[in-house]
């Protein structure tokens, strides 16, 4: 019976999600969806700033999740969330990490984000890399405009992990053509560490066991 009831518990453990950007909140949910079978909530924190209300829904959460650099902004704007809130670590994937060594530093880029505070990690990992992303030319998805414009000269694309961009009918082809005079398309993949997943398990399980054990 104390099985049953906590199977039941974690069904209905309800995880909220709170970072700066929609790229960082696509990762958390595509790693942590089995944990709480699609019992996740994802907050931009510019929306917490603008609606207190909103904030203050934290509260009703089992556990609030965020990355490391925002910990003490979510506890300003919730402080009653300070036992339930816990930050993980991101970083590249190690096919990311692969792929981006082997590009040649005189590459030229282009960049496809949704928020300007992607934009600024994608061009400081391309740094990290001594890749010219001072150089790189940068859009907005949904403010592409001429694709083929925007790809000219350039020879390699970088995608937001989570992005479907490179799979719409009419970016298809010019993405094909790209690729077949030697382009390349790479997607940022950033991930929870293992370390912070396993962390975030086992605080999972110790909140339920709290309750029923």
């Amino acid at each position: 019976i104390v099985l049953m009831k906590r199977e039941q518990r974690l069904e209905n453990f309800q995880i909220a999600l709170g970072d700066c950007n929609p790229e960082a909140l696509a990762i958390f949910e595509s790693q942590l969806r089995y944990i709480t079978r699609n019992r996740l909530f994802t907050y931009l924190l510019s929306d917490l700033h603008q609606d207190p209300a909103l904030s203050a829904r934290l509260e009703n959460y089992d556990l609030v999740l965020t990355t490391d650099t925002h910990r003490g902004e979510l506890l300003r704007l919730c402080p009653a969330i300070g036992d339930r809130l816990m930050d993980v670590v991101i970083s590249p994937s190690q096919q990311t990490v692969m792929d981006l060594a082997v590009v040649p530093k005189s590459a030229k880029i282009a960049i496809l984000y949704q928020s300007e505070r992607f934009l600024a990690i994608v061009k400081r990992r391309l740094a990290s890399f001594q890749l010219q992303a001072d150089q790189a030319v940068a859009r907005r998805e949904a403010e592409v405009g001429d694709l083929v414009a925007f790809l000219d000269g350039r020879d390699l694309l970088v995608l937001p992990r989570e992005s479907d961009f490179d799979s719409q009918a009419d970016a298809i082809p010019v993405l094909r053509r790209f690729q077949d005079r030697g382009g390349r398309v790479l997607r940022l993949d950033y991930q929870i560490e293992r370390n912070s997943l396993a962390r975030v398990e086992e605080r999972v399980s110790e909140i339920l066991d709290r309750n029923f054990f």
